[in-house]
């Protein structure tokens, strides 16, 4: 026997109470508690005329973590708590003692709740500790209900032996008796109660009264007990009738208390809890037996709708997709409800189209598509959008071709990932207690596909770890392998094979645009390396393969794919690279500066692939490689033999020195450069024509022009030193590259001279500097001998430049560690065995090293490459 018990207690008392009260008035229903390790998530309804103000107080608790609107309905609004369970509170209790909280209502002031106890033992156990903790429980009534009754929600007191009021009477059309005035108001009381009441003799061979409440229950006319006082046996379920009918002769002990369904004769079926009392006469003896027998059908709807939330309540909980979700709570309605036409839909995350995720068989078989309700898709897009349970009583919909049509419907929203929808053929077929159980349910459901959604998000994130992880260590064996090339080509290979064969990607390749008519493919890995059968090859009519070069060499940002399979723009190529698994792609700029030397194209085979750190890492890894690739293209233009000699021609005026060279109607000749970090140079410039100070004022506005210093100022002009930043016409040379020779800027017009390596593609370069200066025209290409110094020739040509006091210098502060840091020898120490000062020392070794490095820089470019 398990043991029900109605308690009152202030709403301070415990912590949920406490949390619920709050300055705005509001009738609380707990409906359900669900546990979930140290949480607890209550199910409240709540009826309030501010429902902002009594959220914002309730979460302004901290021990709330969330508070969750399920459904609004008739002035109603369904929560779901997140509570957090802390100290030795009333919920830990509970917890403690295996009670189990089935109901409550309650107020600011004041709470009702309604619990169940294993045993009568532990529920005074549990009472006890709550007394020493300073919970006072006011214990209103209490029950012991057999173990095979299923929990109840209503918080009805009830007693083991209900008293029945001494009524003695004969057949409702017989005279009755003389009545004091002590038992007349008995006998209107029963008269009128909803309970059934009657009386019979010990044998049952006599019934001495039933009062019209039997009719209204029984569906049966009293008439028929009074002729045969054991034909209320013959409405009892088949399943009942024998228990009950062997527990007749218990009656006469005062044992009777039985839970049994009746048929009624228009079919209906009811509960019915009957009880009995005997009543003593002389000598002890039976002289009467009574008893109260109550239609309790509606709390064994709740009873069912309590049991089967709290059935599915561990197994939603267990759920590892969003489809088991969808199937057990289809699956509960049907069994719970009684109704054989239940779906539930998932509103699609980019469409928000409402799609059937599962169905009851009846759905499939009586209209041969399991989009129940699809003629309603307004109403519950409605109750989807409003979070609000919808019941609709009569229907005007259009029955499906050989199918049923749905004249009643409950729609409740899952969340905010669907919609819950219960069907009947009939119109009002849905009841209070209906509407209830599938608002709970569905708001239960709810929250388990929250739940996974979570947990397939943490998954999502640890293997998206790992994948950065592995990423990460294939970046560095890259980077130290563009250390060691030598060609772009072998850091173009390398890429390519590091990015599939450490298991990172499906498929890599490196391509760029040399014409109009497609994209060539310079390296290629994995599947792609199948399609262009490991060698150059040009790409003619490939829509997604010259969509993803153009937008990442133009935009300069990464152009992800995220589905390929999905995408219309296809060709042969990404045809085959879906046929071999893969789903995304991620196009990927190799820059440097304003330089482009071409995309890196990568292939996943993940489900959700290329999230920002990825696109973030590959970025940089895209910038690694364009560095490397222009010291490989720089290297090969010093290093070669021969070079191509381009002449440039630009007008622009937003070319700060051309602009000056204009207005102040002078020459600029750029006579060497300095590269710095973040895009910046230090330009020497030498003018001729104007006043310096005139182009320092000019220069002090200017926004490219970090700082402007006059070095040295000429009978005719002056040397300037100009900290440059951002975009100008000598960096895209240099980020292709290019050695610079001259550059000159005379009365508004520009010229630059750079040196290339025959391999290098002059449009490309040509493209790079119209980007900046659009007036930029190619005047001249040609190709010219570099023919190259040894060793030997460079140390002939720098002693035949110096005097030998000068060598002398030069070679004792390299031998004596002058040099050195810190020094080995002073200059004092250095020019003592000289016999010379050090003063002396110090102008023939500053003559040297000015010598030493006019040697170097020429004849040289002005380039800093």
């Amino acid at each position: 026997m398990t043991v029900v018990a109605g308690v009152a207690l202030a709403a301070d008392a415990f912590g949920l109470g406490e949390a619920l009260s709050t300055e705005v008035p509001a009738e609380i229903e707990l409906t359900q508690i669900v546990p979930a390790g140290t949480r607890q998530r209550p199910s409240l309804r709540v009826e309030t005329a501010d429902t902002e103000a009594f959220e914002a107080s309730v979460r302004r608790d901290s021990r709330v973590a969330e508070l969750t609107v399920h459904s609004r309905r008739a002035g109603r609004t369904l929560y779901e708590l997140d509570w957090t369970v802390t100290g030795n509170g009333l919920l830990s209790l509970t917890e403690e003692h295996d009670i189990l909280l089935e109901h409550g209502r309650g107020t600011a002031e004041e709470w009702t709740l309604q619990i169940r106890a294993p045993t009568l033992d532990a529920f005074r156990r549990f009472h006890t500790d709550c007394q020493n903790q300073g919970i006072p429980l006011h214990v209103e009534w209490v029950s012991e209900t057999p173990l095979t009754e299923a929990p109840r929600s209503g918080g009805e007191a009830e007693s083991t032996a209900p008293p029945v009021s001494p009524v003695v009477g004969g057949s409702p059309d017989s005279d009755p008796p003389a009545e004091s005035a002590d038992v007349m108001p008995f006998r209107q009381i029963v008269e009128n109660v909803e309970e059934v009441v009657w009386m019979t003799d010990p044998e049952k061979a006599e019934m001495l009264y039933v009062n019209p409440a039997y009719e209204e229950v029984w569906g049966r006319p009293r008439e028929e007990l009074y002729e045969e006082p054991r034909s209320f046996l013959d409405a009892i379920h088949p399943e009942d009738r024998e228990r009950v009918q062997a527990a007749l002769d218990a009656q006469t002990e005062g044992r009777y208390d039985e839970t049994y369904r009746i048929v009624r004769p228009d079919g209906a079926v009811r509960w019915i809890r009957d009880r009995a009392v005997v009543i003593p006469g002389a000598g002890q003896d039976v002289y009467r037996v009574a008893g109260i027998a109550e239609d309790i059908t509606e709390r064994k709807r709740r009873e069912r709708m309590l049991t089967g939330l709290h059935d599915v309540t561990h197994p939603l909980l267990r759920a590892s997709s969003d489809d088991e979700i969808a199937e057990l709570t289809v699956e509960t309605v049907e069994a719970v409800v009684d109704t054989p036409l239940v779906s539930l839909y998932f509103a699609d995350e980019k469409t928000g189209a409402l799609r059937p995720a599962a169905h009851t068989d009846a759905v499939d078989e009586g209209t041969g598509d399991p989009s129940l309700f699809s003629e309603q898709r307004a109403r519950m897009r409605e109750a989807l959008d409003e979070q609000s349970l919808r019941l609709y009583d009569d229907l005007d919909a259009q029955p499906a071709a050989d199918g049923p049509t749905v004249r009643s419907a409950l729609v409740a929203p899952v969340g905010d990932a669907g919609v819950l929808v219960a069907g009947d053929t009939t119109s009002g077929a849905f009841d209070e207690v209906d509407t209830e159980f599938v608002e709970l349910l569905a708001a239960n459901a709810g929250t388990a596909l929250d739940r996974v959604a979570y947990e397939q998000h943490l998954e999502w994130q640890n293997e998206q770890l790992v994948d950065l992880s592995r990423l990460n260590t294939v970046i560095r064996t890259i980077d130290r392998a563009l250390v060691e090339a030598t060609t772009r080509e072998e850091i173009e290979t390398n890429v390519c094979r590091q990015l599939v064969e450490n298991g990172s990607y499906a498929a890599a390749w490196i391509g760029e645009r040399r014409t109009d008519r497609g994209v060539t493919i310079r390296a290629a890995a994995g599947v792609v390396d199948e399609v262009c059968d490991g060698e150059t090859t040009v790409v003619e009519n490939a829509p997604m393969v010259e969509e993803l070069v153009d937008t990442a060499y133009h935009t300069g940002a990464a152009r992800v794919v995220p589905a390929l399979e999905e995408t219309a723009n296809t060709d042969r190529w990404h045809e085959r690279l879906v046929d071999h698994g893969c789903r995304a792609a991620a196009a990927i700029p190799l820059d440097v500066g304003d330089a482009r030397y071409g995309v890196l194209t990568v292939y996943a085979t993940r489900a959700e692939p290329f999230d920002s750190e990825e696109v973030t890492l590959l970025r940089d890894l895209g910038q690694t490689i364009g560095r490397a690739i222009r010291a490989a293209e720089t290297r090969r233009t010093l290093l070669t033999d021969t070079a191509v000699e381009l002449e440039f021609e630009v007008t622009d005026t937003n070319s700060f020195f051309i602009a000056m060279s204009e207005t102040l109607g002078c020459r600029l000749d750029l006579e060497g450069i300095v590269p710095l970090e973040e895009d910046r140079l230090l330009y020497y410039i030498t003018m001729e024509g104007a006043e310096p100070e005139t182009l320092s004022e000019q220069a002090a506005d200017a926004a490219h022009i970090e700082t402007a210093r006059l070095l040295t100022e000429t009978e005719n002009g002056g040397v300037f030193e100009f900290r440059v930043t951002g975009a100008s016409a000598i960096m895209p040379l240099v980020d292709y590259g290019a050695t610079v020779s001259t550059a000159s800027a005379d009365h508004g017009v520009g010229r630059l001279t750079a040196e290339v390596a025959p391999e290098t593609d002059t449009r490309t370069v040509l493209n790079g500097l119209r980007a900046l200066c659009p007036s930029a025209r190619l005047v001249s290409k040609r190709n010219v001998d570099r023919p190259t110094r040894t060793g030997k020739q460079f140390r002939e040509q720098l002693t035949g430049r110096l005097t030998d006091r000068q060598l002398n210098a030069l070679r004792a502060a390299y031998f004596a560690g002058y040099f050195e840091w810190p020094r080995e020898s002073t200059a004092e120490e250095i020019a003592a065995p000289m016999d010379i000062s050090s003063s002396t020392f110090h102008f023939h070794l500053r003559h040297a090293l000015e010598k030493l490095l006019l040697s170097f820089f020429e004849p040289a470019a002005v380039s800093g490459s």
